[in-house]
C-alpha cells in the first residue's frame, strides 16, 4: 500500500528538512512526499534535491498542488513544523489490511511547541494531544460509529469543537477523496481544515480510529498557532493569507470579533451549500453572533483592546444588545481581580461558553522538552543518508 505525505511549505526551510527526514525515518518504504512550495523566497528547491531521492516529489506555485501530484493509496498532510513518529506508516499500512480499507483512519498525535512561542512556556512543551471526544483514554483500534461522526460535524456547525480539525489527524484513503471531488476541492474555504474534516465525518460510511500516536503537531515561530497563542490573531490571518469573502447573505450575518470564528463560519456555510443535494445542514448563526460578542469582551476586559468592541455594538440586534449587557457584570468582576485569580476566573468564562473541549497538557514519557523530540531528527542527510537519534 502506497502512502502519500503531502508537504506544503512557504519560508520555513529548516522545518521542512526535519519534516522530510521523519518520513525517510520511517520503516515502512512504501511511501513517497510531495512538496508543494508556495512561492517561497527561500531556495526549498535545493534542500530538496539534496535528498537525492526520487520519491520526494518537487513542485513550486501559489496553489498547493501536492494533492493533485499525489499516487498513494492513502495520503496524509503535515505541515512542515510537524514530524511523522516512528512506525507510523507501517501501523497505518497494517490497520489498512486489518480494516479492509477504511474511507479514513483517524490517528493519535502529540502536540508541541518549538522554544519561544508559548508566552508562558518559553522553552516549548510536548504534550499528549489525544483530546477528541472518542479518541479520550482508547488504547486500540475501532470502527467509529457513523452516527458518532455525524454528531461530530453537526457540532462542528453549531461551533463547538468536539474533535480535532487538523489534517494531521487524518490519512486519507484517495479513493474516497477523488469521490468528493462533484462537491468541489478537497481543501477550500478560509480554513480547509475546518471544511475537509467536517465534509469527511458527514459523509464516510467507515471511519477507523487508530489512538497510537503517529503524529507530532508542531506550533512553530512561523505558524498560525504562534499568533493565536500571543494574542495576535488579525496578524496571523495575514500570515495565511486567508480569503474572508463571503456572499452577501452572510455578510449581513457576520460580526466583528475573533476571525476564527468568522473563518469558521465561512467554512461551515460551505459545508452547508456544496452538500445540499446529499444531506440537510444547519449552520448555527444564532451561536456564532454571541460567541463574537464574547470574543470582544475578552479582548476589551482581559487584553484591553476595544476597538472592536466600538464597532460590535451597533450591529447587534436588540436581543443580542440585552445579551451583552447582562454579560458585561462578569467581564468586570474577572477584570478586578489580580495574578491567578482573574487568569483563572477569564479561563471560567472562556470554559462557560462550551466552545472548546477542556484538556490538560500533559507531560509524554521520553520527550521531556520540546527540543528533545526536535533533536530525534537531526540533519544526517549530508554525509550519506538520514538518521535519527532516538
Amino acid at each position: 500500500m502506497k502512502i502519500s505525505v503531502l508537504l506544503p511549505t512557504r519560508n520555513r526551510r529548516e522545518l521542512l528538512r526535519c519534516a522530510i527526514l521523519s518520513v525517510l525515518s520511517q520503516d515502512y518504504s512504501d511511501w513517497e512526499i510531495l512538496v508543494s512550495d508556495n512561492a517561497s523566497e527561500e531556495d526549498v528547491a535545493s534542500l530538496v534535491s539534496a535528498f537525492d531521492n526520487p520519491r520526494i516529489i518537487y513542485s513550486r506555485s501559489s496553489e498547493n498542488l501536492a494533492l493533485a501530484m499525489a499516487s498513494g493509496d492513502y495520503f496524509v498532510m503535515l505541515g512542515d513544523d510537524d514530524f511523522l513518529l516512528p512506525g507510523a506508516l507501517g501501523r497505518i499500512a497494517d490497520a489498512s489490511r486489518e480494516w479492509a480499507s477504511p474511507d479514513f483512519f483517524f490517528v493519535g498525535a502529540l502536540e508541541f511547541a518549538y522554544p519561544g512561542v508559548v508566552p508562558r512556556q518559553p522553552d516549548g512543551f510536548v504534550s499528549d494531544y489525544n483530546y477528541s471526544e472518542f479518541i479520550r483514554g482508547k488504547t486500540e483500534a475501532f470502527l467509529l460509529p457513523t452516527a458518532t461522526a455525524r454528531r461530530m460535524a453537526h457540532a462542528a456547525l453549531n461551533f463547538r469543537l468536539r474533535y480535532g480539525f487538523n489534517m494531521q489527524f487524518f490519512v486519507f484513503r484517495m479513493a474516497f477523496a477523488k469521490s468528493l471531488e462533484s462537491f468541489g476541492p478537497f481543501f477550500q474555504s478560509p480554513f480547509p481544515d475546518y471544511y475537509a474534516a467536517n465534509v469527511v465525518m458527514l459523509l464516510a460510511q467507515r471511519v477507523v480510529v487508530l489512538p497510537d500516536r503517529a503524529v507530532a503537531i508542531g506550533i512553530s515561530p512561523k505558524s498560525y498557532g504562534f499568533y493565536h497563542l500571543n494574542n495576535r490573531e488579525k496578524d496571523g490571518m495575514s500570515f495565511l493569507s486567508s480569503d474572508m469573502t463571503a456572499d452577501p447573505m452572510l455578510q449581513r450575518i457576520l460580526l466583528p470579533g475573533s476571525n476564527i470564528n468568522t473563518s469558521w463560519a465561512i467554512s461551515m456555510v460551505q459545508v452547508k451549500n456544496n452538500l445540499s443535494t446529499v444531506v440537510k445542514l444547519r449552520v448555527g448563526f444564532k451561536r456564532y453572533r454571541r460567541l463574537q460578542i464574547f470574543s470582544e469582551f475578552f479582548a476589551a476586559y482581559e487584553h484591553d483592546v476595544r476597538e472592536g468592541l466600538n464597532a460590535l455594538m451597533p450591529n447587534l440586534s436588540l436581543a443580542e444588545k440585552i445579551f451583552a449587557m447582562a454579560t458585561i457584570p462578569l467581564f468586570l468582576a474577572a477584570r478586578m481581580l489580580q495574578g491567578k485569580a482573574r487568569r483563572g476566573a477569564f479561563a471560567l468564562l472562556r470554559l462557560s461558553t462550551r466552545q472548546y473541549i477542556t484538556y490538560w497538557r500533559r507531560p509524554v514519557a521520553g520527550f521531556p522538552t520540546s527540543q528533545s523530540l526536535i533533536s530525534a531528527w537531526q540533519p544526517g542527510w549530508e554525509d550519506g543518508g538520514p538518521r535519527r537519534v532516538a
